[in-house]
This record gives structure tokens, C-alpha cells and sequence, in this order.
């Protein structure tokens, strides 16, 4: 059992972000990072950029199947990039023009103009079953995600827990853990909790870090954290002197 936090308010529908920002547990992506950080076979297989930079062709592994056993194709990835790209979620597909299943087990994914980041979607962006298809996407998704990832919901109780469990399907190395149940507690109660021995992990704050119980041992983890300001803007006509510094004094 699991105190991390972490609920998303949208669900797990990475077409609106869920997984953007670490792996997406119910899902798959076409590429992994390694060690090093450098891209990973996944779903893909193979992968090539087009000499103009505009054209990236991916060859799908074979084995690859959703949680309810039905395998995953390039329509499935084709569709998911095109739905997300119009979704307006956390995912940033703005230059991608279309993705296009060229056979079942290979993808085009044409952009509009050159971008180097685009190869970050292919590393994050989980690959959901399309709406045409049994058990396809919806606007419930988010509520009721199938993937071909390692874990498959077992059952979600809003603002309390979620319980997943293996996907029997799943390609790659089997999970270490058959089940795991999330605990969606605040900083204080995840420590109550840890104190009272329902829990075998818990995320503390640094400033908690210190009152560790006595059966569990504090893993203090490396991390990226990163923060961004947007400031607004306005059009200055011609011949507008610019506004004064904020700070500015007379």
C-alpha cells in the first residue's frame, strides 16, 4: 500500500495530460528513456527521422496487446496523436500535421515544421485504443483507462484510493508487485498513517522527513523539480513609449 499522492483531477487520460510527466502506469509509450536518458525501444521497435525533419516513421512491435487482450496497431497510435493533438491537453502536438497508419505495425507521424522536442511525445505521450474499436476511447476514458501498460485499474474511489493490478497482456518483464493500492491522503494524514503501520510507502515533505516510524526507513530520492512564471503582454502601438518598469521610482 501506497501514500504518494499524485490523483489526477482529469483521470488517467493521457490525451489530457495524465503521464506527461512520468510514466503513464496504464499505458504505453512508443519510446522509454534509459539510463543515460536517451530514447529506448518501447512500443516502438525502430524509429527514423526524415532528412528534412519533418516525417517520423515508427515500425510497432508485434506482441503488443490492451488489458482486455486485444492486440494494439498503428491505427491505435495514429489515433491517439491525432485526438490528443486537437485535445488541448498538457501534451504539446502542436506541430504535428497528421499520423497516419501506414500498415498495421508501422506509423507516419508528419509535422508541419521541423521541431527536435516533438521526439519528447514519443516519451510520453501513452498510446490509448481508438474510438472505433470495443472498449474504445471516450470522453469516460479518463475514468476507465485501458492500456497495454504494465498495470490495469481495478478500481478507482475518488479522493480515497485507486487499486491496479497486472495486466495480464502486458509485453514486457512482469511487475515485481501483482497489486498495488494508491492512498490519496494529505502530508499530515500520509504520516499518521505510516505511524500506524497501513502503509508500506509514504511521501513526505522534506520539512516531515525527520519523524520517521520507527518499522519503516527514510530513501531519500534524486529528483528534477522545475518551475515557470508567464508574464502577460500587450501590444504597444507606434510610437507608444513603453510603460514604465513596475519597480521603477520617482
Amino acid at each position: 500500500m501506497l501514500a504518494i499522492g499524485g490523483e489526477p483531477e482529469q483521470g488517467f487520460d493521457p490525451l489530457l495530460g495524465w503521464g506527461q510527466y512520468g510514466n503513464p502506469l496504464f499505458q504505453s509509450t512508443l519510446l522509454s528513456r534509459g539510463k543515460d536518458l536517451a530514447p529506448q525501444p518501447e512500443l516502438a521497435t525502430a524509429w527514423r527521422l526524415s532528412e528534412d525533419r519533418l516525417t517520423w516513421t515508427l515500425t510497432l512491435r508485434e506482441d503488443a496487446r490492451f488489458a482486455d487482450g486485444t492486440p494494439l496497431s498503428a491505427d491505435d497510435v495514429a489515433y491517439t496523436f491525432n485526438a490528443a493533438a486537437q485535445a488541448g491537453g498538457r501534451a504539446d502536438l502542436s506541430a504535428l500535421a497528421e499520423a497516419t497508419a501506414l500498415d498495421t505495425h508501422t506509423v507516419s507521424l508528419r509535422l508541419k515544421a521541423p521541431r527536435i522536442t516533438f521526439i519528447d511525445q514519443l516519451l510520453t505521450l501513452g498510446i490509448v485504443p481508438r474510438a472505433e474499436r470495443d472498449n474504445g476511447y471516450s470522453d469516460q476514458y479518463g475514468r476507465h483507462p485501458l492500456g497495454s501498460g504494465p498495470y490495469q485499474l481495478v478500481e478507482w474511489q475518488e479522493g480515497e484510493q485507486l487499486i491496479v493490478e497486472r495486466n495480464p497482456y502486458f509485453y514486457g518483464p512482469t511487475p515485481v508487485f501483482e497489486r498495488l493500492v494508491f492512498l490519496f491522503t494529505g502530508e499530515d494524514a500520509t504520516l499518521s498513517a505510516a505511524h500506524a503501520g497501513q502503509v508500506d510507502i509514504a511521501s513526505v515533505p522534506p520539512a516531515l522527513a525527520a519523524n520517521v516510524p520507527a518499522h519503516m526507513q527514510r530513501v531519500i530520492m534524486e529528483s528534477v523539480d522545475n518551475r515557470g512564471i508567464l508574464f502577460p503582454c500587450r501590444r504597444l502601438m507606434a510610437n507608444t513609449p513603453p510603460p514604465a518598469h513596475p519597480l521603477a521610482t520617482t
